[in-house]
């Protein structure tokens, strides 16, 4: 080799050496952080606990737990934001943020997050109690048509998911059902219970001690398979799309690389699937397999926010 072609050889390997990019390495590295909105004992928190403990061995690292409620969500989501998009970080999510960002703009909005997987659904159910004249959705719908704006249905608090089935129970039977809003699913309950309103709309697990007792009588469902365990009829069964269903999944900081998105999506797909999962949380908690994928998600999110604008125009504004 010519002392010519040597130097030019040692210039271009003194560059590579200088200049090259090291390869990435391989994810997961550290611990990841699942962001919860709810206090601890609430039914995000349980659901966050419960994936964490039985993804961690897939995962190939500890999952912890942080919660940071407050501000229906927006407390933990400016949190997450406030962080690197590095895959150590990701949100316990609901589709109540929907209305939360568009009832309560912030300084960010759906789109500066990714979407990573849905884990579950819940639907909400109508329902009154056993001394209740009304024996059916239709009788409901007709007492509401003879007493307009007479009946009470009580419910969470204006924009909550409850709130949205009830207002495609009004707009779609062509009532007018006067909502009430609690702070507690618990005051819900007890309001039916003790006569203070006419019917509730309530996902199972807050009434599901007074339904097995025979206090509770259910009258129409919003899922979108049959309830043949509760043999209860769906909105869907009597002809009326509404589907207004609570559902969680968990999200991440706009920007982070796919393949982590990848990475947890396939961890959390394993185990949302698994009997064990079914058997431990879904049958314990009375809620539905609802696996959906990052694309799949990203793109119901989009879908569910052009049904909740128009019916958050609704809320009465506050002073």
């Amino acid at each position: 080799m010519s002392k010519k072609n040597f130097n030019i050889f040692i210039t271009a390997l003194l560059f590579v050496l200088v200049f090259q990019v090291p390869a990435p390495a391989a994810y997961p590295e550290k611990p990841l952080t699942i962001l919860v909105w709810g206090v601890p004992g609430s039914a995000t928190d349980i659901l966050a606990r419960a994936l964490a403990a039985m993804s961690e061995k897939d995962f190939g690292q500890p999952i912890n737990i942080l919660n940071k409620a407050g501000g229906s969500g927006v407390v933990a989501m400016s949190y997450l934001l406030s962080k690197p998009a590095d895959g150590t970080l990701c949100l316990l999510n609901t589709n109540s943020m929907i209305s939360v960002l568009h009832g309560n703009p912030q300084s960010f909005n759906l789109d500066s997050f990714d979407y990573v997987v849905r884990l579950v659904t819940d639907p909400v159910f109508i329902a009154v109690r056993k001394e209740s004249p009304y024996k059916s959705i239709e009788e409901l719908i007709q007492g509401a048509k003879e007493k307009p704006g007479e009946l009470k249905i009580a419910g969470a608090l204006m924009g909550s998911i409850n709130w949205l089935a009830a207002m495609q129970l009004n707009k779609k039977a062509g009532i007018k059902l006067n909502y009430i809003p609690y702070e507690g699913n618990r005051d819900v309950v007890i309001s039916v219970l003790g006569g203070h309103v006419d019917a509730i709309v309530s996902a199972m697990a807050p009434m599901l001690g007074v339904h097995k007792s025979g206090d509770m009588r259910l009258l129409a469902s919003t899922s979108t398979e049959p309830e043949t365990e509760l043999k209860v009829p769906t909105f869907i069964e009597k002809n009326m799309d509404i589907d207004q269903n609570m559902w969680r999944g968990i999200m991440m900081k706009k920007g982070t690389d796919p393949a982590i998105i990848e990475k947890l999506n396939r961890t959390f797909k394993k185990t949302v699937l698994s009997p064990e999962w079914k058997e431990q949380y879904l049958m314990k908690y009375k809620q539905r397999q609802g696996y959906m994928g990052p694309a799949e998600i990203t793109k119901a999110m989009k879908n569910e926010e052009k049904l909740t604008i128009p019916l958050l125009g609704s809320i009465p504004k506050t002073k």
